[in-house]
């Protein structure tokens, strides 16, 4: 037998679980805020138009509204951390995107493994604010591949959700697993830092991303200190000003030498925002800016082909990363460096995507793929 009850008890679990309010539910339905709140009370129920509404905005059936049950839909949380930023995505078994949050970088090697443990618990907090239900996390987190790193992150989750399953890697997962049934794949990240794997199917294989002190892999740290180097030249009299000087200077505010401590200080992504300038003067025919940007898909290319020779691959490359915003540059210069069979794939979604499908992995949990995609390609945080 229906009861209005098991109805508004249903209607209101959902809707919370979506972390939505009263008021956006009777915007979407085009009916008050009040209606919403008589449905969840059981002194009212919703017509049937608006009924199957409600399954739909939910993702459920019209048939799991009326009906009592008493397991909650699987929800599950990917991160995606590196130097600069680490992003949160809340999802659900039924491939519904719940919410989506941003916070500063949770590199353990740069911010410090205190600092990490502290951003991955409170976006976790913001995203599941205390419901049940949450079965799985995934946490591609850049320094990670160190195993002291990702055990002791691993362990801080587990003290909050000890019912969950936890799994804690290098961020290089969120890129392999950003593309669908992709085998033995090369795995490229280039961002502020730089690093290349070679995925044999039985072992990654890891060439380069040491960190900038050490590294010379192809980064964004990289083209943005030459940048600056090339800028001092000029202000030093070594080098006649162009279009990269004059880029550098503009978004410096002023000479460099004027401000040598303050690029000290603001440090390495600071310095890599400057690769900015240089593609842009590369594209503008800048002979230094062409120099640099050239430098760099030399390095970035000898990884790839040195993994393609070396390991069993298949010879996709998986490339992702901030300098991927360059891709009409990067596409070019990086196709006529490699070697033949390789060919380069861009992933349509970024590396936050790449998480949640590891994390699907790791929960085993059966989600309608073309359903996800859509809700993934449609979302709007």
């Amino acid at each position: 037998m229906f009861e209005y009850k098991t109805l508004a008890a249903n209607i209101k679990r959902l809707r919370e679980q979506m972390n939505m309010t009263q008021a956006k539910l009777a915007g979407l339905l085009f009916v008050t805020a009040q209606t919403v709140s008589k449905w969840e009370n059981g002194l009212s129920v919703p017509e049937i138009e608006n009924l199957c509404e409600l399954a739909d905005i939910f993702g459920v059936s019209a048939d799991t509204l009326l009906r009592s049950s008493s397991r909650e839909i699987k929800h599950m949380i990917a991160i995606d951390g590196g130097g600069t930023k680490t992003e949160f995505l809340h999802f659900d078994e039924n491939g519904r995107i719940l919410g989506r949050i941003v916070l500063g970088g949770s590199n353990p090697n740069t911010v410090g493994i205190d600092t990490t443990i502290t951003t991955v618990l409170r976006g976790i907090e913001l995203l599941n604010m205390g419901k049940g239900g949450l079965c799985g996390v995934f946490a591609g987190i850049a320094g990670c591949a160190m195993k002291k790193n990702s055990e002791r992150i691993t362990k801080e989750i587990l003290k909050h959700y000890p019912k969950c399953t936890v799994q804690v890697d290098s961020d290089i997962h969120c890129v392999l697993n950003s593309v669908r049934n992709a085998k033995k794949p090369i795995a490229v990240i280039c961002g502020t830092g730089s690093v290349v794997y070679a995925d044999d199917g039985q072992k990654l294989h890891r060439l380069g991303g040491w960190g900038y002190l050490f590294d010379k892999a192809g980064s964004g740290y990289d083209i943005g200190r030459d940048a600056i180097y090339a800028t001092l030249e000029v202000e030093t009299g070594l080098a006649s000003a162009g279009i990269l000087s004059d880029a550098v200077h503009a978004r410096a505010g002023g000479e460099l030498m004027n401000i040598l401590d303050e690029l000290y200080l603001k440090g390495k992504d600071y310095i890599a925002s400057f690769a900015k300038d240089a593609f842009y003067a590369y594209r503008q025919g800048d002979p230094v800016a062409k120099k640099i940007i050239e430098d760099t898909a030399d390095r970035l290319a000898f990884l790839i082909n040195y993994a393609h020779k070396s390991f069993d691959t298949s010879g996709e490359v998986i490339i992702s990363g901030g300098l991927t915003a360059h891709r009409d540059v990067l596409e070019k210069l990086l196709s006529d460096r490699l070697d033949k069979g390789i060919r380069l794939t861009f992933p349509e979604f970024p590396q936050i995507y790449g998480a949640c499908l590891k994390c699907i992995k790791i929960c085993d949990v059966n989600i309608d793929e073309n359903e996800f995609d859509n809700s993934f390609r449609n979302y709007k945080a």
